[in-house]
């Protein structure tokens, strides 16, 4: 997978996502969803990168795609991509933790599974294909970046756990 094929589908594919708007951004009822809307207010996803969230965001950065509304997620996410296929991206982590589906079998799951849908479902085909291609070179890249005895894969685990079963091309969806 090459990391710039990856930003060309991202920026491609999300070129025309529409702007939630101001009030739609940051989750209601918490600070960390004010924070997240006031800072992201009126940024189109293309100006937001690693350096400046870092700099200029005065929340959690890792905890910053969490908080937002589903229509949020889904208009900054390529931007959340981006930062990720970053060397040393300080928030792929996080990011994977939260395109992660969880265990079908976890009694505790059908929360956390429709927040992970309800951000994933309003994506045109196009997104989808960007964000799947994505995060099949992230899981690459861990692949190559993994410790001898620690086989961890967070980007892997989140294509298994949720992203392949949206992929036409993809076997379980034969």
């Amino acid at each position: 997978m090459d990391p710039t094929k990856c930003k060309e589908m991202l920026e491609k594919a999300f070129a025309n996502r529409p702007y939630p708007g101001d009030d739609n951004i940051g989750r209601e009822g918490d600070d960390d969803g004010q924070d997240v809307a006031n800072y992201f207010k009126g940024k189109d996803w293309r100006q937001i990168n690693l350096e400046t969230l870092l700099r200029e965001y005065q929340g959690d950065s890792h905890a910053a795609f969490a908080v937002m509304t589903p229509e949020g997620a889904r208009y900054y996410l390529p931007a959340f991509l981006l930062m990720a296929l970053e060397r040393d991206s300080e928030i792929d982590d996080s990011l994977m933790f939260f395109l992660t589906a969880p265990d079908p079998n976890d009694p505790e799951r059908g929360g956390w599974f429709d927040w992970v849908r309800r951000r994933a479902e309003g994506l045109s085909a196009d997104e989808r294909a960007a964000v799947i291609y994505t995060l099949r070179c992230l899981a690459e890249r861990y692949d190559r970046q993994s410790l001898p005895g620690y086989p961890r894969n967070p980007a892997r685990k989140a294509l298994e756990s949720y992203w392949d079963r949206l992929d036409p091309s993809h076997p379980t969806m034969s």
